[in-house]
């Protein structure tokens, strides 16, 4: 993995390199798109705020009345409008031709390159919150609340409660058609035997499930829409009583609102927990063990005679990025100019090896051992 982002970053080294010539890389930059980007979300917050505070509606028409504020918001819309723009445009003259000669090194074809380039997923991100904009500004203000949406672009935290729906995409819908066809077949036996006690307990018609149950298309919406809203399930939205009703309305309980529906809990709070653990298990392996060795920061630690010596070892032994530059290196100079080493070095990096990294070894422990 190393070796496959060296190669990303040399990239975009070389690219940065060609935008400093052009004389243009003040303006284009990762620092500056990020920058940008947390502008249009900050707009996007103020937008909203205003919304929040002003919003009403007048002659059947949700607005803000009030000119002050309009203006304001007019005013930050543009200013959004304008600064996702630049943030596109960013993109497109930082990332893409990356993205692009990655895609051409991997032996795509120009066609296809351009177009994996142009589908790149933060592309499209980017493109799609520029129309957002643009549709705010234009035609309607309910665009605008979308933007919010960023945090989880800017956020891995909010990431990881997205993906604890995601990935276990499969289970939670099996879970739930499981859960539907439940929810059918008590409402197929509702409508049958109980149908005339739904919406009694609301008296004398209030509740809309006297009508919605006449028919057993009517009575599975009813049931899809109301029991699962209850605690007690179907019990709790039809007429008490502890007749030949109580056992459906106990094992409704039991079944949907109780397992079933605990069931899908369970299984997105479990992923979240494992994504959690992964995220603390790669931060320790992160702060906690050289990169380049692969020794423990303890090891470093009782054996230096100076305190931290795991980040003197990682600082001045094995720094990450020194490596990185080296790989740099044999890529700027001629191959004819290597000495052995470097024609060594050059060798496994072509087939991707690390067997040139010092795995499992340090000076700085041998010289402590004597």
């Amino acid at each position: 993995d190393f070796l496959k982002w060296a190669h990303v970053l040399y990239r975009e080294v070389k690219h940065q390199e060609y935008l400093t010539e052009l004389g243009i890389s003040g303006i284009f930059s990762r620092e500056n798109q990020n920058r940008a980007t947390w502008v249009t979300f900050t707009l996007a917050i103020v937008i909203n705020l205003l919304f929040l505070s002003y919003y009403t509606y007048k002659d059947a028409d949700p607005q803000v009345v009030k000119s002050e504020p309009l203006s304001a918001i007019n005013a930050f819309n543009v200013i959004q409008l304008t600064v996702a723009a630049f943030v596109l445009i960013q993109n497109v003259v930082v990332r893409s031709p990356v993205i692009y000669q990655g895609l051409e090194a991997d032996g795509y074809s120009q066609f296809y390159a351009i177009l994996y380039t142009a589908c790149d997923p933060m592309t499209m991100y980017f493109a799609l919150y520029l129309v957002l904009s643009f549709f705010g500004l234009f035609l309607a203000d309910y665009y605008l609340p979308f933007l919010l949406l960023d945090l989880v672009a800017k956020n891995a935290t909010t990431r990881d409660i997205l993906n604890a729906v995601v990935l276990p995409r499969k289970q939670l819908i099996m879970t739930i058609v499981l859960a539907v066809f439940v929810n059918y077949i008590y409402s197929y036996y509702y409508f049958l035997l109980f149908r005339d006690n739904i919406g009694g307990i609301w008296g004398d018609g209030v509740y809309p499930g006297d009508n919605d149950c006449k028919t057993l298309w009517g009575c599975f919406k009813f049931m899809m829409c109301y029991s699962l809203r209850q605690g007690g399930g179907a019990g709790d939205v039809m007429n008490l009583n502890i007749d030949s009703q109580w056992i459906a309305d106990s094992s409704y309980h039991l079944i949907v609102s109780i397992m079933l529906l605990n069931i899908v809990f369970g299984i997105i709070i479990d992923t979240f927990s494992s994504l959690r653990a992964a995220k603390l298990e790669r931060l320790a392996d992160t702060t906690e063990v050289c990169f380049i060795c692969g020794i423990d920061k303890q090891v470093f630690d009782r054996a230096s005679p100076e305190p931290d010596g795991f980040q003197t070892h990682i600082t001045v032994d094995h720094n990450m990025w020194n490596y990185m530059y080296y790989i740099f290196m044999l890529w700027e100079q001629d191959r004819d100019d290597d000495d052995g080493l470097e024609q060594f070095v050059r060798r496994a990096i072509d087939r991707d090896e690390i067997i040139w990294f010092p795995l499992h070894k340090a000076k700085r422990l041998d010289q402590a051992a004597t």
